[in-house]
């Protein structure tokens, strides 16, 4: 055992240190109130105290930390490595977490994934956590871009972990007590929890409603053919997202299913059972047709133009096709930001900067809180110079179908307030 791996021995709580020896397989064989707990290792004899360990409960007692030191150590030799550092160690080091295991079974041999399936894993588990945190504020039956910022804000605050060993699962934890700004303008640490501030352990239980909400709709539908449970069950956070996310868990596999496992130290008076949400490889057709289901009747955004210089780069992340932000040139000036839908289109962006060149790029139009965003954009046109751009409008010849639509109804795409 290597004492590096050791979490701070004044910094380990010794109750969630309980939980977590339970939960590895330790057996509390006796205690002293306030003072310590007694843990039989797993798969010792019921009755045998040989290799038992103390763990110390009064932290400020002086001799605390040396206590609790040789309670670490003891555990890490009585435990496997794998258990040891993948299952034991992350969860003292964090603050409490609620953990998601997103899990899908593949033909390729254990603890392997097709590349391009692992990928998609990993972009159906954030997407999944996207659409079931967004359930926490409101519920829709299509989210689109709505409450990015608010599910952007909980992804900041989860952390991913390493696959268990012999299979590929990807694994995130969830903190209980982060403080999550529900609108973009909540000063930190000066909202009010459960009104402008969400706790983590909250939105948590806002993603497994909707989870298990859907999976009883699939059930539902498997048997009768009917789509009636997703509709009766967007009170309880289905929506198109969460639909379409899941496709993607579920696609080229023969089973997937995602695990909840509670945070247990956060409320000690009271167990929470874990949950697991199964899906067949063949639920991807009922997913697909809900999906389609619960897109009719909402507002669909409509395909723009925008017209005016790139006045901003970002960095272009390895295989994405990467985003710019554009400031139209009518007066008043308005700002874009640009999600482009093929990459090559990225070095037009980037010529286009360099030169200070006009272009009209079409795309979905959609707000987020206080950002115009272009999703899906292609590059239509370069139109020129900006100081060959007459009257900061286009030739006559270049018309631009949607462009005069843009920013006219403003408020339209406000509607709903800071996000």
């Amino acid at each position: 055992m290597n004492p590096e791996t050791l979490p701070p021995p004044e910094q380990v709580d010794p109750q969630r240190l309980t939980v977590v020896l339970e939960e590895a397989g330790w057996r509390l064989v006796g205690s002293r109130r306030g003072f310590y707990n007694r843990f039989a290792p797993p798969g010792s004899d019921e009755h045998s105290l040989l290799g038992s360990l103390l763990v110390p409960l009064n932290k400020s007692d002086p001799s605390f930390a040396i206590a609790m030191r040789h309670a670490l150590i003891e555990v890490s030799n009585n435990s496997s490595r794998d258990t040891w550092q993948q299952t034991i160690v992350p969860r003292l080091r964090m603050e409490p977490v609620d953990q998601f295991l997103f899990r899908k079974e593949t033909s390729t041999p254990a603890g392997l994934i097709p590349w391009k399936q692992g990928e998609d894993l990993i972009v159906a588990a954030r997407a999944t956590l996207v659409a079931g945190a967004k359930t926490y504020v409101s519920k829709r039956r299509r989210f689109s871009n709505r409450l990015g910022q608010f599910a952007g804000r909980f992804l900041d605050s989860v952390l991913m972990g390493q696959t268990a060993v012999g299979s590929y699962v990807v694994t995130a934890y969830a903190p209980t007590d982060a403080e999550v700004p529900v609108f973009a303008n909540t000063l930190a640490g000066l909202g009010l929890v459960g009104v402008d501030v969400a706790r983590g352990r909250e939105i948590t239980r806002s993603v497994a409603t909707a989870l298990e909400a859907t999976v009883e709709a699939v059930e539902h539908c498997r048997s009768t053919r009917s789509l009636s449970g997703f509709d009766a069950g967007v009170d309880q956070g289905i929506s198109f997202d969460l639909s379409t996310a899941l496709q993607g868990m579920i696609r080229n596999s023969s089973e997937s299913a995602i695990s909840l496992q509670w945070e247990q130290a956060v409320d000690l008076f009271s167990e929470t059972p874990a949950l697991t949400f199964q899906f067949l490889g063949s639920d991807i057709d009922i997913l697909e047709r809900a999906a389609v289901h619960l897109s009719t009747g909402e507002e669909v955004p409509s395909r723009e133009t925008v017209v005016g210089r790139v006045h901003l780069l970002t960095k272009k992340m390895m295989g994405e096709p990467g985003v710019f932000g554009m400031e139209t040139l009518d007066a008043p000036h308005r700002r874009v930001r640009v999600r482009l839908a093929d990459s090559e289109e990225y070095h037009r962006a980037v010529r286009a900067h360099d030169e200070d060149r006009v272009l009209a790029v079409e795309g979905t139009l959609e707000r987020d809180g206080n950002i115009f965003w272009l999703y899906g954009a292609e590059v239509m046109a370069d139109l020129g110079l900006v100081g060959d751009f007459s009257n900061q409008q286009p030739p006559e010849d270049s018309e631009i179908p949607g462009q005069s639509f843009l920013f006219e109804d403003t408020g339209r795409l406000a509607a709903g307030g800071d996000e």
